[in-house]
């Protein structure tokens, strides 16, 4: 998913498609986790290892706005590192932590998890054994993955092959396209030109790959409206409150144009609403309200939560290492204790065998005398 479009010896062309173009409505996690407006190559900073070009992202998600102009903000959370095996991103290796990381910051500054684009295995078709292994491991990839977001049903959509390192490429597919787990959505990639190299998709075939993602997107979303949260849930540039029916707001300053989002209480639980209009003066300003935001918070307190759960449990390790070493301590003043009065024991001997040698010496000398 890093993209290599246009890479040729390890080195990118420059060439950007119009359809990757940069979209103010489009931002990226960068590598120091700070949001920026996205551009290509997505990953330049995030797949260090690698030379980056064209990926499938930015024309997927400049294809979503275009489709649905409603959409609101995208952000991007590039996390893709080339050339690794599916071992490699099993639940506690570095490289699932930093996504998971990276994802956890995403939802921290306000955003809220919507899919996974997931393209990988071109490295388990090297051996048999890796790529009949592949569907178990990539299923439960998606189930911690799940779990460890808090997002039982978080929509992944994955691609299947169109090349590999090895000759067990139709294994690796035979596993992806089998995968049985809901929610996880299939786009198939056999047949898109690829790189001189045989291996990467080439920069139109990245397009392609892009336009496939989206339309696999928008279809779900429009088959499935509760499980793609709605737009805008992504920054919090206001407090209000409702009185009846009017609209009461600290304005702070804003750059994300005119879509912003609001913060209410209500009766029940707080909500998200979507606002369009003139921000000055707030003349003529049309509220919609999000209900999802109740799920959002949840999410957030059950990360939070989880992290709670996590310094308990070091602190148990401590403690339980504390009292380890207090025993060891105990034992070793014990054996300490014990050697000393062995010690002294030894001297008061040493000490009455060498009084009654020198009583023998005295004697022995009277004698000869």
């Amino acid at each position: 998913m890093a993209g290599r479009g246009g890479v040729v010896e390890k080195v990118w062309d420059g060439y950007v498609p119009p359809e990757c173009r940069r979209n103010p409505a489009i931002l990226r996690l960068n590598g120091n986790s700070i949001w920026e407006v996205a551009q290509e190559p997505l990953h330049y900073d995030i797949d260090l290892n690698k030379t980056c070009g064209i990926g499938p992202t930015m024309v997927f998600a400049n294809d979503i706005l275009e489709k649905d102009p409603e959409f609101g903000i995208i952000g991007l959370v590039p996390c893709a590192a080339g050339g690794t095996s599916i071992d490699k991103w099993s639940q506690g290796s570095s490289l699932y932590n930093e996504m998971i990381k990276r994802a956890r910051i995403a939802v921290y500054g306000g955003g809220t998890i919507r899919a996974i684009l997931w393209y990988q295995g071109e490295r388990d078709t090297l051996t048999w054994e890796e790529a009949k292994s592949y569907k178990s491991k990539l299923e439960k990839l998606c189930q911690d993955l799940r779990s460890d977001l808090n997002s039982p049903l978080l929509p992944i959509f994955q691609v299947a092959l169109a090349s590999g390192q090895g000759r067990f490429i139709e294994g690796v597919r035979e596993a992806q396209l089998g995968i049985n787990l809901p929610n996880v959505i299939t786009v198939d990639a056999l047949g898109l030109p690829l790189e001189p190299d045989g291996l990467h998709l080439s920069t139109p075939a990245q397009v392609q790959l892009g336009y496939k993602l989206a339309h696999a997107f928008i279809d779900f979303k429009v088959k499935n409206p509760s499980s793609v949260l709605g737009r805008c849930e992504h920054v919090s540039m206001y407090m209000c409150s409702i009185t009846e029916g009017h609209l009461e707001a600290v304005r702070k300053d804003c750059n994300w144009g005119p879509e912003v989002v609001l913060q209410i209480p209500s009766p029940e639980e707080n909500a998200i609403t979507h606002v369009e209009g003139p921000l000055v003066g707030f003349e003529s300003i049309s509220v919609s309200v999000m209900p999802s935001f109740r799920r959002s918070r949840v999410e957030k307190i059950g990360l939070l939560r989880e992290e709670v759960n996590q310094i308990k449990a070091k602190c148990n390790r401590w403690k339980e290492t504390i009292d380890r070493l207090a025993a060891e301590k105990e034992t070793i003043l014990t054996k300490l204790l014990s050697a000393d009065v062995q010690l002294r024991s030894v001297k008061q001997k040493g000490s009455a065998q060498a009084k009654g040698i020198e009583e023998l010496e005295t004697r022995l000398a009277e004698t000869k005398a």
